[in-house]
C-alpha cells in the first residue's frame, strides 16, 4: 500500500503575512493585499446580514474550477463577490450567513478539508482550523450539509448566475440543485438572489480599496506605454497583447483583468473584438483597450495610436473629436455638473452630436440635414454608452442610470467615434469622407474616475499618454526593450 505523503506543512492555500512577507510589507495583521484586515471583512458580511430578510439564510458561493482540457484546469480565479465578503481565496468554499432577526445572525465558512493526497497534486489547502483562526471566523470543513439550512428558513439568498457549467461533484453544482430541488419541494420558501445587496455594498469603494484601484491604474500605464513604444508594421496583434501582460505581471499584477481587445484598421470598429491575430500595418490606428487585475481589483483602459508613430491628418480628425468629448465629460465630472450617470451619458451623446456636425467642417459643407439625422448618426457612430461601474469586476454592478453618482464611485468614461469601412456605402455619410480617408479608422479613449466628495472627480489613470503629443513623443523614444520585442516580430 503507498504511503500518502504530506509535503504541505505549515503552507496555506493563499498568501498570508507569514508565508509571504514580500507582498505583506508593514502589513503583519493583514489578510489580502492591502491592508485589508478581519475587520474589514467583518463590516461587510454585517452590512450584507443588515439587508437580509429576517428568518432568512444566505449562501455566498466561492467560484470553483474549471477545466480547460481532460484534468487539466484553467488559471483560478476567485469569485468577487465572494472574496469580498471572506478574503478567501480557495475553491470550493461557501459563507452561509444565518439571520433569525437583527440580534440573531451567524457566519460560517464552509472551506475544502486538509487532505495530504490531494494538497500533494493540487497545493495546500488552509483547512478549516487555520481559517478560523487567521480569518477570524467560524469555519467547518466543507460537506453536503447544505440542505440543513434551506429547511430551517423562509427565504433563501443566492446568486443565480453562479454554476451553470460546473462539473456534478463541484460544491455550486450541488448547491444549485439543492435550491433547484428547494424551489420544487418547498413552496413556501422564498428565493432571492442576492445580487441587488451586494451591488449596493461594492458600488461605493473604501479608501484601502482606491489605493488598490490606483496601483492597478500604475501598473497599466506602464504597460501601455511599453506596447506605444514596440508597435510597429508587421508585428501582431497578439505581440501587443503579450506585452501588455508582460509588463503588467512583471509590476506585481496577477493578470491582465480581461481579455484585451487589440484591434488595429477597421477591426478597431469591433467594440469587443479578442481575436488579437493580425498585423499591424503602418497606415493604421490600433486601438488597445486592456487592464492590469492587481489582488483581485482591475483597471479599465483604452488608448487608440497610430501604429506609424505619428498621426495622419484624418486618424488627427477623428482622435481630436474623441478626446475632446472624453475631457468634456470628465471636466462636467469634476465640475459636480451631473448628478446621475443617466445625465452623463446625455451629455456625452450631445457633444458627439456636435462633433458629427464638425465633421461638416473638414469638407466646407454642412452635411447633415436635420437635428434628427445628427443623432442617428452619431448613435451609429457611437453605439455604446459612455461608461459603467467599476473595480472588482470590469463591469461591475448594472447600475439603473438614474442612480445617483455619489462619492467612493469609480466609473469609466469612454467615448467613442467608429467609421467602419463597411459604411462607406451608407448614404446617409458624405462621399467626401472617402477622399479624407476617414473610413476604417476607430477610435476609443477609456479612463477610470473616482468620485469624490462635493461633486468633484478624480482620473485614477491620468498616467496613461493620451493627449496626441504625448502619444507620438513616447512612441518616438526608445527604451532598453524595444530592440528585444522587436525582434520578435
Amino acid at each position: 500500500m503507498n504511503k500518502v505523503i504530506s509535503c504541505t506543512h505549515n503552507s496555506t492555500g493563499q498568501p498570508f503575512p507569514s508565508t509571504h512577507p514580500h507582498l505583506f510589507k508593514n502589513q503583519p495583521t493583514a489578510l489580502a493585499v492591502g491592508g485589508f484586515d478581519h475587520t474589514d471583512f467583518e463590516e461587510r458580511r454585517m452590512n450584507f446580514a443588515k439587508h437580509m430578510r429576517d428568518d432568512s439564510v444566505a449562501f455566498i458561493q466561492s467560484a470553483d474550477k474549471h477545466l480547460m482540457t481532460n484534468d487539466i484546469p484553467y488559471p483560478f480565479r476567485q469569485n468577487s463577490d465572494f472574496y469580498y465578503m471572506t478574503g478567501f481565496k480557495e475553491p470550493g468554499s461557501c459563507l452561509v450567513i444565518e439571520k433569525r432577526d437583527k440580534n440573531n445572525i451567524n457566519y460560517t465558512l464552509f472551506v475544502p478539508p486538509k487532505n495530504d493526497n490531494k494538497e500533494r497534486w493540487d497545493g495546500a489547502r488552509t483547512g478549516a482550523e487555520k481559517v478560523q483562526e487567521v480569518l477570524k471566523i467560524n469555519s467547518a470543513p466543507s460537506k453536503d450539509t447544505f440542505a440543513l439550512f434551506t429547511k430551517r428558513y423562509d427565504s433563501i439568498y443566492f446568486d443565480p448566475s453562479l454554476s451553470m457549467y460546473n462539473q456534478k461533484k463541484d460544491m455550486n453544482y450541488k448547491l444549485r440543485e439543492l435550491i433547484h430541488n428547494v424551489n420544487q419541494d418547498q413552496q413556501g420558501t422564498k428565493l432571492i438572489s442576492h445580487r441587488n445587496i451586494m451591488d449596493h455594498l461594492r458600488k461605493i469603494k473604501s479608501n484601502k480599496e482606491i489605493t488598490i484601484l490606483e496601483k492597478a491604474a500604475e501598473i497599466s500605464s506602464h504597460a501601455f506605454k511599453a506596447a506605444m513604444r514596440i508597435s510597429k508594421q508587421g508585428i501582431s496583434e497578439g505581440h501587443i497583447e503579450a506585452i501588455m501582460e508582460f509588463e503588467a505581471r512583471l509590476r506585481g499584477a496577477q493578470r491582465l483583468g480581461y481579455p484585451p481587445v487589440v484591434a488595429s484598421g477597421n477591426r478597431a470598429n469591433i467594440i469587443h473584438y479578442v481575436f488579437n491575430d493580425q498585423q499591424l500595418q503602418n497606415q493604421d490606428m490600433l486601438l488597445v483597450d486592456a487592464g492590469c487585475e492587481y489582488h483581485n481589483y482591475s483597471s479599465d483602459i483604452t488608448r487608440t495610436w497610430p501604429v506609424s508613430g505619428t498621426f495622419s491628418q484624418p486618424q488627427k480628425i477623428i482622435y481630436s473629436a474623441v478626446l475632446r468629448i472624453q475631457k468634456d465629460c470628465i471636466q462636467g465630472l469634476q465640475n459636480g455638473s451631473f448628478n446621475t450617470m443617466r445625465e452623463l451619458q446625455t451629455f456625452a451623446q450631445e457633444r458627439t452630436m456636435q462633433e458629427v456636425v464638425n465633421f461638416g467642417g473638414l469638407i466646407g459643407r454642412s452635411i447633415f440635414s436635420n437635428q434628427s439625422l445628427i443623432h442617428e448618426i452619431a448613435q451609429l457612430l457611437c453605439p455604446h454608452s459612455i461608461g459603467h461601474p467599476m473595480g472588482m469586476d470590469i463591469h461591475e454592478n448594472k447600475p439603473e442610470f438614474y442612480d445617483a453618482l455619489e462619492p467612493g464611485m469609480v466609473i469609466t468614461v469612454e467615448p467613442g467615434i467608429y467609421i467602419p469601412s463597411e459604411l462607406t456605402e451608407d448614404t446617409r455619410l458624405p462621399d467626401e469622407w472617402k477622399q479624407k480617408n476617414m473610413f476604417g479608422i476607430g477610435v476609443r479613449i477609456e479612463d477610470n474616475v473616482l468620485i469624490l466628495p462635493n461633486k468633484t472627480a478624480k482620473v485614477l489613470t491620468h498616467q496613461t499618454p493620451k493627449e496626441i503629443e504625448e502619444i507620438e513623443h513616447v512612441m518616438n523614444t526608445k527604451n532598453s526593450n524595444q530592440d528585444l520585442y522587436g525582434d520578435l516580430a
